[in-house]
């Protein structure tokens, strides 16, 4: 719990100018959207907020075109999180689970 809380301490994109959005949102077993595009994304804060089901993450183009599977994701851990901070991912990103769903807690940064 230790290291998720000192995740959101950490500062995202640091600067006057930036705004900050946050939410949740339920990864399925197709990919599901995190984010949309954003040009000007200066950090983006990922949390697995599930007990036991571990997630995968990255970009997703389309169900033909370079698709996101748990095959090709990085994974997630229950409790575990991820943090793009001062980037220039500035692309959609997604979730997927194997099986289920799984709550997932985000933040981002941008201009």
């Amino acid at each position: 719990m230790a290291l998720i809380i000192a995740a959101l301490a950490m500062p995202i994109g640091a600067g006057a100018s930036n705004i900050e959005r946050h939410g949740t949102i339920s990864c399925a077993t197709t990919a599901t959207e995190i984010v949309p595009e954003r040009l000007g994304r200066r950090g983006l804060l990922i949390v697995n907020s599930d007990a036991s089901v571990t997630l995968y993450h990255g970009q997703h183009v389309s169900a033909t075109d370079r698709p996101l599977t748990v095959a090709n994701g990085t994974p997630l851990v229950a409790g575990g999180n991820f943090v793009f901070n001062d980037t220039e991912m500035t692309g959609a990103y997604h979730c997927i689970v194997s099986a289920g769903t799984v709550d997932l807690r985000w933040k981002e940064t941008f201009r």
